[in-house]
């Protein structure tokens, strides 16, 4: 009797890993507070050359398309890359760049996702140039002006995101309308 319990709760440990890896990609990695953050006019298709995309689960940049290869970085779910190439189940990708240059390797296709529905990103980029506030609110005090380039998007909280800054700048609050997700042209 203790044996067949044991095969059942195998069983079912197996197939919950299953439906995981094969859902991983469509499961929200944020509260449904921040649902519809982010524009949709991204391409929600497969990838295809010059298209931002998000990564879906943790991965490694890899140096050439193949699992052997050698990792340059670690790319987290959330992050957004830019499509250079695509090579069967592998994609050739340029990094948001902090620190010039941008990285670029490969990851493997299952890795990225196309829609930006489930996942909302942790990078993104100012449109324009940006004030950025010590407190969610447009009446704390600006820390810094005239503000652009990439961020990386740490929390959410109403219409607005504490960000960290290109160039060294003190983190702070920027309203969530004054980011983007495509790559800058």
């Amino acid at each position: 009797m203790i044996r067949r319990y044991s095969l059942i709760i195998n069983t079912i440990i197996v197939l919950v890993g299953v439906l995981f890896m094969t859902t991983a990609c469509n499961t929200s990695n944020n509260n449904s507070a921040n649902s519809n953050l982010v524009n949709n006019s991204i391409n929600t298709e497969k990838p295809t050359i010059g298209s931002t995309v998000i990564i879906c689960r943790d991965t490694d940049l890899k140096e050439n398309p193949s699992s052997s290869s050698n990792a340059n970085i670690k790319l987290n779910k959330g992050n957004l890359v830019k499509v250079i190439d695509i090579k069967n189940s592998w994609v050739f990708v340029q990094t948001v760049c902090f620190v010039p240059p941008a990285e670029e390797g490969y990851i493997p296709k299952e890795n990225i996702s196309t829609s930006f529905e489930d996942i909302t990103p942790n990078q993104g980029f100012i449109k324009g140039t940006v004030s950025v506030f010590t407190e969610p609110n447009k009446k704390s005090v600006i820390s810094a002006t005239d503000v652009t380039g990439a961020i990386s998007i740490f929390k959410r909280e109403n219409e607005w995101a504490y960000c960290r800054f290109v160039g060294g700048l003190e983190d702070g609050w920027i309203q969530q309308s004054e980011i983007q997700y495509n790559f800058p042209k």
